[in-house]
C-alpha cells in the first residue's frame, strides 16, 4: 500500500494537499447566485448548473416573464415573494405527474426589513422524479443543500415550504450576524 511506504512528512503533505483541494472544492460549489449579499451562502449555487442548464434558466425565465404570474406578491413574514416559476412547467398548472417530477424552481424574494430582492434557486421534486432524473444522467447520487423533496406537486404546499424556509434562513443570517464575540451560540441544529 503507497501511504505505508511514505514517511509520515510525505503523509501529511498528501493529507494537507487533500484537505485543500477540497476546502477549494467545496467553496467553488457553495459559491452563490444572490443578488443579495446578506443572504446566507448556498443558495443558487452552482450545484444547480448540473441540473439545468444555462439555456433552458434563460428560456424559463422569457416564459415567465411572459406568462402571468402565479399570484400577486405575497408577504410571508418578513418577506415577500415576488416572483415563483419552474424551468420545465408552469408553476401554476403544475408538472404533467404531479407525482413524478424533478425540477428547478425559481424564486424572488424582497426583504421588507433591509428592501433587498435575491433572486434564489432551488431543485424540487418527488422520489419517484428525482429518481429518474439520476437514471437520466447514469448518476448513483447528486448533492444540494437547496433539495426540497415533496409527495406530490402543489403549487401552495410547495411555497409555504419556500417561504417557510427563507424566512428561517434570513433570521438565522441575521441571528449570527448580530451576536457579538463571546456570546453563547446557542443549541446546534
Amino acid at each position: 500500500m503507497f501511504l505505508l511506504e511514505m514517511s509520515d512528512t510525505s503523509k501529511f503533505v498528501v493529507f494537507a494537499l487533500a484537505c485543500i483541494a477540497l476546502f477549494v472544492g467545496s467553496k467553488l460549489l457553495s459559491a452563490r447566485g444572490s443578488k443579495d449579499p446578506s443572504f446566507p451562502a448556498g443558495s443558487g449555487s452552482q450545484e444547480h448548473q448540473a441540473f439545468l442548464n444555462p439555456a433552458d434558466a434563460e428560456d424559463a425565465r422569457r416564459r415567465a416573464q411572459a406568462e402571468q404570474p402565479v399570484h400577486p406578491e405575497i408577504r410571508v413574514g418578513r418577506l415577500v415573494l415576488k416572483n415563483f416559476y419552474f424551468a420545465k412547467f408552469n408553476a401554476q398548472t403544475g408538472p404533467p405527474d404531479p407525482f413524478e417530477f424533478a425540477d428547478e424552481l425559481t424564486v424572488e424574494v424582497r426583504d421588507e426589513n433591509t428592501g433587498h430582492t435575491s433572486e434564489l434557486q432551488f431543485t424540487v421534486g418527488t422520489p419517484a422524479g428525482l429518481a429518474r432524473f439520476l437514471e437520466k444522467n447514469s448518476w448513483e447520487s447528486f448533492y444540494t443543500p437547496q433539495a426540497f423533496v415533496i409527495r406530490k406537486y402543489e403549487v401552495e404546499s410547495v411555497r409555504d415550504m419556500i417561504m417557510e424556509h427563507l424566512n428561517q434562513e434570513y433570521d438565522e443570517n441575521d441571528r449570527l450576524r448580530d451576536q457579538k464575540p463571546g456570546d453563547d451560540p446557542g443549541p446546534i441544529s
